[in-house]
């Protein structure tokens, strides 16, 4: 599940190239993936620090993204068209973190990561 953030990492980065140019949007976008690509790895192999950072990824992805789909759906006019993939990524994203939230929190999940 946490491979779906690589889609937010290519949302980010198509909104740093329009508000800061295309360096700072690669910049980010590659060390985002680096980062994100060892926090895989680790949560993979089980270890607890990693664990804890996922329960605070999701937190704050969960809240933002519904935040931004309580937005987007509060609009007086319909949804953006060109919108309407970020808002479906979002929405899948966010109805797959809360089951993970439920299964990382568990006794069963505790006792696997070290």
């Amino acid at each position: 599940m946490a491979t779906l953030y690589y889609l937010e990492i290519i949302s980010l980065m198509f909104g740093l190239m329009f508000l800061y140019g295309k360096a700072v949007s690669l910049i980010a976008g590659v060390i985002l993936t680096l980062f994100l690509t060892v926090h895989i790895m680790r949560l993979y192999l089980g270890s607890e620090p990693h664990r804890k950072l996922q329960l605070f990824v999701i937190d704050v992805h969960a809240s933002f993204a519904a935040g931004f789909l309580f937005h987007a759906m509060a609009q007086a006019g319909p949804v953006e068209p060109s919108s309407l993939p970020v808002l479906v990524m979002r929405a899948g994203i966010m109805a797959c973190e809360l089951p993970l939230l439920l299964l990382l929190t568990g006794k069963a999940a505790r006792s696997e990561f070290h």
